[in-house]
């Protein structure tokens, strides 16, 4: 192959390196577009240290830690999507768990309207991009109705991403 061939073959390889990079920027500036619109549309406003209770009446705190972030693209089916959470190989097996303690942390504070409820966990994946796995947990809770019907509940409901 000779050195022209060599440099147009270059060239090829890194327009098209800067394509997949301009893509992905695209693609997390658009994800972290939606997550901060749906964020902003939250009445309580409450990311991380943010957080200000307002409610006096307020007795107990339930925590729900996190352990994965949902990647998908459709948060109502995030409950259903195993493979679009991510997980590390050991956890493989566990996503029903965290499910399900996500699932019994808002129903606690369904069933209690002294307590709030904290989402905890912070951007641990890069894969997932600038999403905390609090975040992520709040937005599926949300999508998947969760809160219900349940009065104030989504008021008593927090996101704690810098654990």
């Amino acid at each position: 192959m000779d050195k022209g061939m060599r440099l147009r073959l270059l060239a090829v390889a890194l327009s098209g390196l800067w394509m997949y990079l301009l893509f992905s920027l695209l693609v997390a500036r658009q994800r972290l577009a939606e997550v901060e619109r749906t964020l902003s549309s939250q009445r309580h406003g409450v990311i991380g240290n943010e957080a200000r209770l307002q409610h006096s009446e307020l007795e107990h705190l339930i925590i729900v830690c996190g352990h994965s972030v949902f990647k998908g693209t459709d948060l109502a089916t995030a409950m259903h999507t195993p493979g679009a959470w991510t997980l590390q190989s050991y956890q493989k097996d566990q996503l029903p768990f965290f499910l399900e303690h996500l699932r019994q942390g808002v129903a606690l504070a369904a069933a209690d309207n002294t307590s709030a409820l904290v989402f905890s966990g912070g951007q641990t994946s890069k894969e997932a991009g600038p999403i905390s796995e609090a975040q992520s947990y709040w937005l599926v809770a949300r999508a998947a109705g969760l809160f219900g019907s349940a009065i104030g509940l989504e008021d008593r409901v927090f996101a704690e991403q810098y654990a």
